[in-house]
């Protein structure tokens, strides 16, 4: 009989530690939707004269990016739109964040 009864502690607590293990991950994962997430954007161009001029939904992010890549931090989950502006035009993309990622982005300015 006190053998029975370790087994059965025992196998409530397995129950028990599987239970809480579930809630702690739903937890995680509900507060990973709610944090910012960023973006990682590789502009496509034949020329970085004069720099680039990054927009997030029409403010402008960043002026005079000379390297063909800029990370942009701090942004909300949900769609945004990015464009780069430069000598050769304007392009844009709508992007969706997710919290606490990083979303790639290619934007080609012709």
């Amino acid at each position: 009989m006190e053998k029975e009864t370790k087994e059965a502690l025992d196998a409530a607590r397995e129950q028990a530690r599987k239970g809480a293990d579930a809630v702690e991950k739903a937890r995680g994962e509900a507060g990973d939707a709610q944090r910012q997430g960023a973006i990682n954007l590789t502009i496509k161009a034949t020329s970085v004269e004069g720099g680039f001029k990054v927009e997030v939904d029409g403010r402008v992010y960043r002026d005079g990016v000379t390297g063909m890549t800029c990370g942009i931090i701090n942004i909300p989950p949900g769609l945004h739109e990015v464009g780069v502006s430069g000598k050769g035009g304007y392009a844009s993309k709508v992007v969706t964040v997710k919290g606490n990622t990083v979303e790639p982005v290619e934007i080609e300015v012709k």
